[in-house]
C-alpha cells in the first residue's frame, strides 16, 4: 500500500484525494505487471513495458512504448531537505 505524504502533498498544493487516487492505481498497474514479468521502465518523454526474455542473452523485450505522461526512471533515492521535506534525487 502506497505511503501517501501530506506534508509533501500540501506543499505542491494537490489535492490528497488525487494523489491518494493515483497511488492506489498505480499500484494495482505494478501488481499486474509483476504477476506476468513485465517491469514499467521510465524515461525521459515516456515509458516502457518490458520483459525480461530469459532465454537469449540481450536486453529486455519492449512490449509497449508509452508516449503520454510523466516518467522518471530515476534512482529513487530520498533525502528529507529543506524544511523536512521527503524530496527526490537532484
Amino acid at each position: 500500500m502506497a505511503t501517501i505524504n501530506d506534508d509533501e502533498i500540501a506543499a505542491a498544493g494537490l489535492d490528497r484525494k488525487v494523489v491518494k487516487d493515483i497511488a492506489r492505481r498505480l499500484e494495482n498497474v505494478a501488481r499486474k505487471a509483476h504477476k506476468h514479468r513485465i517491469s514499467i521502465f521510465g524515461a525521459p518523454g515516456g515509458a516502457q513495458l518490458r520483459f525480461e526474455d530469459l532465454q537469449v542473452n540481450a536486453g529486455d523485450l519492449i512490449l509497449a512504448e508509452i508516449s503520454e505522461g510523466s516518467w522518471s526512471g530515476g534512482d529513487g533515492s530520498t533525502t528529507a531537505e529543506l524544511g523536512g521535506l521527503l524530496r527526490g534525487e537532484y
